[in-house]
C-alpha cells in the first residue's frame, strides 16, 4: 500500500504535457475569496461532479511567495494531482498566501511572520468546513513541504479526518530555514558561495 501511494504521488506530481494543462476539471475552477485576519484572500475551488456535500482535501502549498493560481505554468505538477483527487471524487480547496493572486491584505506574502501565514489557513480552514459543499466529517488536508507543517498546526482544536503530507521535513525551525533559504537563493540564480554566506549571518 505504501508502496502504491508512493508511485502515485510520483505520477501525480511529474511534468504535464500541454495536453494534460488542459484538463477540464482544472477549467472548471471556482474562484472565490476567504476573510482572513490582514484582510482578504483569493480561492480556488475544484468540483468533482455531482452533488454536494463532497469529501473534501485542503491543500497547503510550500514555502515560496508564489501565486497558488492554477493557469500559472509552475503549478502545473501540482494541478495534475489536484485533477486525480477530483476525479477520486474529493472537492479539493486551495487558498492563496496573503498578498499574493490579487487578494486585499494589508500584509505582503514576503513580510508575513510564520504565526500570521498559519493563522490565515486556519480561517481559510473554518470557512471550508461550514461550506454547504464540503462534508465535515470527510475533510483532509494535504500539505506540501511547508504546507506539512501548517497542518498539524491548523488542525489543532479543529475536525479533521486526517493530514497527508508530501516532501517535509523533520529537523528544527531555524535549521530548516537556513536549508531552504539557501536552496530558494540557489534555484533562483544566486551564486552557491554567496547564498551560504548570506545565510550564516543568520
Amino acid at each position: 500500500m505504501r508502496f502504491q501511494l508512493v508511485a502515485f504521488m510520483l505520477w501525480a506530481l511529474s511534468p504535464l504535457t500541454p495536453a494534460q494543462a488542459q484538463d477540464p476539471v482544472l477549467s472548471s475552477v471556482v474562484e472565490g475569496t476567504a476573510t482572513i485576519p490582514t484582510g482578504e484572500t483569493v480561492t480556488y475551488t475544484f468540483k468533482p461532479e455531482g452533488s454536494g456535500p463532497f469529501p473534501t482535501i485542503l491543500y497547503l502549498q510550500g514555502y515560496p511567495c508564489r501565486t497558488a493560481s492554477p493557469t500559472d505554468e509552475k503549478n502545473l505538477a501540482r494541478n495534475r494531482l489536484i485533477s486525480a483527487f477530483v476525479e477520486a471524487g474529493y472537492l479539493v480547496h486551495v487558498a492563496e498566501k496573503p498578498g499574493l493572486g490579487g487578494g486585499q491584505s494589508t500584509r505582503e506574502c514576503k513580510d508575513l511572520l510564520y504565526r500570521e501565514e498559519v493563522a490565515a489557513f486556519a480561517e481559510v480552514l473554518d470557512q471550508l468546513l461550514a461550506s454547504s459543499d464540503t462534508d465535515p466529517e470527510k475533510l483532509f488536508i494535504f500539505g506540501h513541504s511547508m504546507g506539512g507543517q501548517t497542518a498539524p498546526l491548523i488542525a489543532r482544536n479543529r475536525k479533521v479526518r486526517g493530514i497527508i503530507t508530501y516532501g517535509i521535513h523533520a529537523k528544527p525551525w531555524f535549521e530548516f530555514m537556513i536549508d531552504i533559504s539557501r536552496a530558494q537563493a540557489e534555484r533562483i540564480g544566486i551564486d552557491p558561495a554567496k547564498a551560504h554566506a548570506e545565510t550564516g549571518a543568520m
